[in-house]
């Protein structure tokens, strides 16, 4: 294997990813192919090959520049490049062009979970740097291998995307519905985005419409190819008068808006959040506290806030380790907790956080919860206006 030949004739071949419920293009995976009419052209072939010739490092950096450079050059305004990443290079600088510069969350950076994750340190800095940047982050063949719930919990991607092997021949599997269709619920509740990838049939299509699945991929829709089209092979079909997988009712928005209200009328700093751990409302005591207002706070995931709640060894909350995650799944009051977090003017205080989750009785499980705080330099701790 001549390594430098291959280097410079690598391809990138695009794959529409649709939305199935209007059929538009929200953005494309870029594949890469080795050259053309050789041994090497397809990934199963060319990776394994350049590890054993001791090229892996070069092929990554090669295809990230590849992939970036042409995804800029040709996709559509406001379509997002899906890139993946090779998770034992994950600390690889490449550059990003301007257009992903000045749009950063067009660029989806893909992780496979077929590899153990949670003990890959250099993976976990790099998510976290390319968060901070802006960029999307995408968990990969998500249904098979080492993923599960607590890799989601981890990397809290944007974007999850089904592994094939649950996505074949679902439309006459009931068992692979049901799975898909429990994995639409709590993707859905942490507000993360899902798409099926190998969409190989109309059918499937169609019962991956009907679950509720955002997005999908595949050869159904359309091929990979060299150039990008903005036009799909067959457009996803209409539900028609068949009868939809049943879906759990959203959050009963009273209960919320009656808390929403109490908290505005508290003195003690507070917030309140959805399930999906959006702040949906923030009171005048805490933008006292920390100096955000409220239209700056409602609408953000509380995880990627401002806020960046921390333990006081400096460790990121916004994990199991969070206090609100503990309150929704143990359904009980947590704390008071010791934390540090972030004021709008960019200094560190230290402050202490009681959580108390929000019960509906009607649909049974928990909706939301509350978070009040204060500042370690107050006198004696609040006590809490509300109860479980």
């Amino acid at each position: 294997m001549d390594v430098q030949q291959v280097l410079q004739s690598l391809q990138v071949a695009f794959q529409p990813i649709v939305n199935l419920h209007t059929g538009d293009i929200f953005g494309h995976e870029a594949l890469i192919r080795g050259p053309a009419r050789s041994d090497w052209e397809m990934p199963s072939q060319l990776f394994p090959a350049m590890e054993a010739a001791g090229a892996g490092s070069l092929l990554e950096d090669a295809c990230r520049r590849e992939a970036a450079s042409r995804g800029a050059r040709l996709l559509p305004d406001g379509h997002t490049l899906f890139m993946n990443v090779g998770t034992r290079y994950a600390l690889f600088a490449f550059p990003i062009p301007p257009r992903f510069r000045d749009t950063p969350h067009q660029l989806a950076i893909e992780i496979s979970e077929q590899y153990p994750l949670l003990d890959n340190d250099a993976l976990l800095t790099a998510i976290r740097q390319w968060r901070e940047r802006g960029h999307l982050i995408v968990l990969d063949d998500y249904g098979t291998g080492y993923a599960a719930a607590t890799t989601v919990l981890a990397f809290q991607p944007d974007i999850v995307k089904l592994d094939i092997g649950l996505v074949r021949d679902i439309d006459r599997d009931a068992r692979r519905q049901a799975i898909v269709a429990s994995i639409r619920d709590y993707t859905h509740d942490l507000g993360i985005r899902l798409v099926a990838e190998g969409i190989e049939t109309e059918s499937e299509c169609a019962v991956l419409r009907q679950i509720g699945v955002d997005y999908g991929q595949g050869f159904w829709l359309r091929r990979p190819d060299i150039t990008v089209s903005t036009h799909l092979t067959h457009q996803p079909p209409s539900p028609g008068d068949s009868r939809p997988i049943p879906r759990r009712p959203p959050a009963a928005s009273p209960i919320l808006d009656f808390y929403a209200a109490a908290i505005h009328q508290a003195d003690i700093p507070m917030y309140l959040v959805n399930r999906r751990r959006q702040i949906v409302a923030w009171n005048a005591a805490a933008v006292q506290a920390v100096g955000y207002a409220e239209p700056e706070m409602v609408g953000r995931a509380c995880f990627r806030g401002s806020l960046r709640h921390q333990d006081l060894s400096g460790r990121a909350l916004c994990v199991g380790a969070c206090p609100l995650v503990h309150s929704m799944v143990s359904k009980n009051v947590v704390g008071p907790s010791p934390i540090t977090l972030m004021t709008a003017e960019g200094t560190r205080i230290p402050a202490t956080t009681v959580v108390v989750p929000l019960w509906d009785p009607v649909q049974q499980r928990i909706i939301g919860a509350v978070e009040q705080f204060w500042s370690a330099s107050t006198v004696s701790p609040p006590i809490p206006v509300l109860s479980e």
